[in-house]
């Protein structure tokens, strides 16, 4: 039944085409995919769809109207033939669907699942059929109560009346292997799940226990020994921790276009946002909640109570992934393998979890400052001192302007060069570069002290202020010099080992991770404080 909401009379009624004496005992709801799957009393799976299409206004003033239809797709048996079916859930790949079942046979609860395929010809794709069936039973420890599939069929999560989750994962070859065995709420009173579901993008899975615990696990990388070799494996691991529900939860239902889900018992009920670890709204309602639904845009909630009636509220969060913890603090998202400060504001996919970390985006900026005064500070004031003092007049006279035409360079443009053009260029020869930036100076230094030393009747012959001159060539060649060198050194002091022939080779990318633990990067805060430098030397030569 399609009910509107505005005036509360039945618009629409739809028959559903089930097989012939099917009698429903089990279903799920995808409310993105607008599927609802189906286990019948007879032991058969199998799902419908809801499609909606829009025909415009006619006449002015006239609203779109709505039309639905209901789409039946093929039942299938799953398991013991004839065996009641208690849970169900559906996951479709662009390769093949599965379904999976909790069966009731002779008071025994078994999990099965198959895959559904169909051939294709060159007619088009053919009917579709069982592909492979699996009896998960037997790699379970306990009773199964729960049963938990991705919206795409690459995962599947099975708990069992000890509270122990069992992950199964739907891999290429396609066959379903036990992962992953854990119990979330080990050592609690009553450690059995309350509830469980995945939140959008089912990366994470939210799960209550009976004393109102409640953890979110997410699936990433993490370092497994199997024998005597390590190698990394995306399994689940809990990832973040929410206030105590009252009691145990009765109800709980994903957002649709964010990480957002809607929990609680009773009459109450809480909001939260799992990137966050945020409750965005909690209240005691004026009735008991049967179970609920957040609209796909989240912009309202629904209840439905124990009466049966359907309660509307309006829901007005259109940021929850921002705040001061997202800004400022170190948050673990999905994927991640511990909390980190990150910036990345959008992503490929609509399930992507946006990074909003302000921190990076801060000390990147202050690294840059610094390095970018440490470079041109001193070039700017000895210049400034340099040209104020001892430079001649007429050559001061082109200098000054020149230098303040540089200010006029954009500093867009110099950080454009410095990630296109200078990263790559220096990002092997970064021993040759250390080496320079100590050889100019030391080089210009000794040139100084060494025309200190001439005779006065040689120094007399350089006119005042064209010093310099002398130094430029000797300056220029030590530079050459440390530049050519600095492979010798990198050969010298920039060794590591390889670990998988063990003979050491020199490199200063792989050194500097090696020995400092933190990563290198081609566009790092020293390239743009380098190229940054020079945007401020005019700058602080003019006012100095």
């Amino acid at each position: 039944k399609f009910i509107d909401f505005e005036t509360g009379k039945v618009v629409e009624t739809l028959p559903i085409a089930l097989p012939t004496g099917a009698v429903i005992t089990a279903w799920n709801y995808d409310a993105r995919k607008q599927r609802v799957a189906l286990g019948t009393q007879d032991g058969k799976v199998g799902s419908f769809r809801v499609e909606y299409a829009s025909e415009m206004a006619r006449k002015k003033g006239e609203n779109a109207k709505i039309t639905a239809a209901i789409k039946v797709e093929e039942f299938f048996a799953i398991g013991q033939s004839g065996k009641p079916v208690k849970a169900v859930s559906f996951g479709d790949s662009e390769g093949s669907k599965i379904f999976a079942a909790i069966q009731d046979v002779d008071g025994a609860m078994q999990v099965h699942a198959i895959t559904i395929k169909a051939k294709r010809s060159l007619m088009g794709a053919g009917k579709p059929a069982v592909d492979r069936t699996f009896d998960l039973t037997p790699q379970l420890h306990g009773r199964p109560e729960r049963l938990l599939s991705s919206a795409v069929g690459d995962g599947l999560l099975v708990a069992d009346d000890s509270g122990e989750l069992d992950y199964f994962f739907l891999q290429s070859n396609g066959d379903l292997v036990l992962r992953q065995q854990w119990a979330p709420f080990k050592g609690a009173a009553d450690p059995r799940l309350s509830s469980l579901g995945f939140v959008f993008g089912d990366v994470s899975i939210v799960a209550t226990g009976m004393g109102g615990e409640q953890v979110v696990f997410s699936l990433y990388n993490q370092s497994v020994t199997k024998d005597g070799a390590t190698q990394e494996v995306r399994l689940y691991g809990q990832t973040k921790s929410f206030p105590k529900l009252k009691q145990a939860a009765t109800f709980f239902a994903a957002g649709q276009r964010n990480k957002t889900f809607l929990t609680g018992h009773g009459n109450q009920a809480s909001l939260r946002y799992v990137t966050t670890e945020a409750v965005r709204w909690s209240a005691e309602l004026p009735f008991e909640v049967r179970s609920a639904v957040i609209d796909a845009k989240t912009e309202h909630m629904l209840f439905l109570d124990t009466k049966g009636n359907v309660h509307r509220y309006s829901l007005h969060d259109p940021h929850p992934e921002a705040g001061w913890k997202a800004f400022f603090g170190k948050i673990w998202y999905e994927g991640a393998q511990k909390p980190e400060y990150t910036w990345q504001s959008t992503g490929g996919t609509d399930d992507f979890e946006a990074k909003l970390s302000l921190t990076p985006l801060i000390v990147g900026s202050l690294k840059g400052t610094v390095y970018a005064l440490v470079f041109a500070l001193p070039i700017a004031l000895l210049a400034a001192v340099f040209s104020a003092c001892y430079l001649p007049p007429r050559i001061k006279r082109i200098l000054k302007p020149t230098m303040e035409i540089m200010a006029s360079l954009p500093s867009v443009v110099l950080g454009f060069l410095a990630g296109l053009w200078l990263a790559p260029l220096i990002e092997e020869k970064i021993p040759s570069l250390l080496l320079t930036l100590v050889a100019l100076p030391t080089g210009a230094m000794v040139c100084g002290w060494a025309w200190s030393k001439l005779p006065v009747h040689v120094r007399s012959r350089v006119a005042l202020g064209n010093e310099y001159l002398l130094v430029l060539v000797p300056t220029v060649v030590f530079g050459f010099i440390a530049w050519n060198l600095g492979p010798v050194l990198e050969q010298v002091l920039f060794l590591v080992q390889d670990p998988a022939t063990g003979k050491k080779g020199a490199d200063f990318r792989l050194w500097w991770p090696d020995v400092t633990g933190t990563p290198f990067d081609q566009r790092n805060s020293l390239v743009v404080g380098f190229m940054m430098g020079f945007a401020v030397i005019p700058i602080i030569f003019t006012i100095s």
